[in-house]
């Protein structure tokens, strides 16, 4: 019997002191922003009129950040559209979606300040339903399942070259994605030469974000709301030791460890994503290039029919425009060095594929080297996250702003 109550006891005070430890991490860190939510079309998108707040590696940023009832990182929007609006809408990744910014610094937003300064006739507004993990083939379903209700006259692309090609393979995307790869929708090519679209699995879908197991419905609830849960995560993810001593104890699956750091989950030591700046493909490369252009016609296409002219902008990867993250991926990933890669093979098959389709486009590549080069104290990408800073989003809200000022 005492013994029951040393456990019992012992139980209570463990539980009392995580809570005392929550409620005390939560004076300096607000709840955590709980990222997504099931979607039948696109696999996901943010839990709608979620608030909460986006915490970076080693305290490189905090974020509040605010979702509308759609379940986009945007104020809301009415679906009527006076006849005095011009409507833009923006399409992209994580990159565009920018939780690493305040919502007001990010490109989207510093553009529309920029164009509303130009005194156009109309009001302008720009509606964003970029989404973290989103590839070529979810930004083009959210174009059409959501997108087109808003009758956008201009649709923007924030295509980024770093992981998006290899996000629309389904033969690539489950090699560095354990998570996410689980509820995306996949276009493949039939024995044609044509697309067929796999849609996400709702079963997946549910057992991610909405568990029945015990197990895992303990690991959500944890996950959506305690600050503590993500910190230790964190340490985890920033310590590739303590997670590797954790491998080999079996306290935490291989599978579930993402790539962070020096943290690597594929045979090659580093994460397949980084293939795409190889100089010569294997076959499933080739496939996911030739399957992104294909989705890139049908948003045109898509566009084109509901009277919306597309423009696409191509981000480049850091390590394509600066020597710094380079050299740093090389550290980080020290087999990359036997790799023979092109860093800028990614940038220059976009541009001729745009060019080739007359579609129109902005490459920030080249834009990017000249302000590093001339700014080399400013980063464009944030060191430890990888994603554009501050300093990044003024640079293309600048670029995009010469570009899109022509269609008005």
């Amino acid at each position: 019997m005492k013994l029951i109550k040393n456990i019992i006891l012992l139980f209570v005070s463990i539980l009392f002191t995580l809570f005392l430890a929550e409620a005390i991490l939560r004076l300096f860190y607000p709840a955590p922003f709980f990222y997504s939510y099931p979607d039948k079309y696109v696999g996901h998108r943010r839990l709608p009129s979620a608030k909460g707040v986006a915490y970076g590696r080693k305290g490189e940023y905090k974020t509040y950040i605010s979702i509308n009832s759609i379940g986009f990182r945007d104020v809301e929007h009415a679906i009527d559209k006076p006849k005095d609006v011009y409507r833009i809408v923006i399409l992209g990744d994580s990159f565009t979606e920018a939780i690493q910014i305040p919502f007001d610094k990010i490109y989207s937003q510093l553009l529309l300040e920029k164009l509303k300064n130009l005194n156009y006739s109309k009001k302008i507004e720009i509606i964003s339903l970029a989404c973290g993990a989103y590839g070529t083939a979810q930004q083009y379903l959210a174009l059409k399942e959501y997108g087109m209700k808003y009758k956008p006259d201009l649709v923007i692309l924030g295509f980024y070259e770093g992981n998006d090609v290899c996000d629309n393979s389904s033969e690539l995307a489950p090699q560095y994605d354990r998570i996410y790869v689980n509820t995306r929708p996949f276009y493949n090519l039939d024995n044609d030469g044509n697309l067929s679209l796999t849609p996400p699995s709702l079963e997946k879908i549910y057992k991610l974000y909405k568990p029945r197991d015990s197990y895992n419905r303990i690991k959500y609830f944890l996950r959506k709301n305690f600050v503590l849960y993500h910190l230790a995560k964190d340490l985890v993810f920033n310590n590739p030791r303590l997670a590797q001593l954790l491998m080999d104890l079996r306290l935490v699956n291989k599978q579930k460890i993402r790539d962070t750091e020096n943290i690597v989950y594929t045979k090659k030591g580093y994460p397949i994503l980084y293939d795409v700046f190889k100089k010569k493909y294997d076959e499933n490369w080739e496939k996911a290039w030739i399957i992104t252009y294909k989705i890139l016609l049908m948003m045109e296409a898509l566009c084109e029919e509901n009277g919306a002219d597309f423009f696409v902008m191509s981000i480049p990867s850091s390590i394509t425009v600066d020597i710094f993250f380079y050299n740093k991926r090389l550290n980080d990933y020290p087999s990359l060095k036997s790799v023979d890669i092109d860093i800028n093979k990614p940038n220059r098959l976009m541009e001729n594929f745009l060019s080739r389709e007359n579609i129109d486009y902005l490459m920030l590549s080249d834009i990017f080297c000249a302000y590093i080069e001339k700014h080399p104290n400013q980063q464009l990408y944030l060191v430890y996250d990888g994603h554009l800073s501050g300093f990044g989003h003024e640079k293309v809200a600048g670029a995009l702003f010469e570009e899109i000022k022509q269609y008005l």
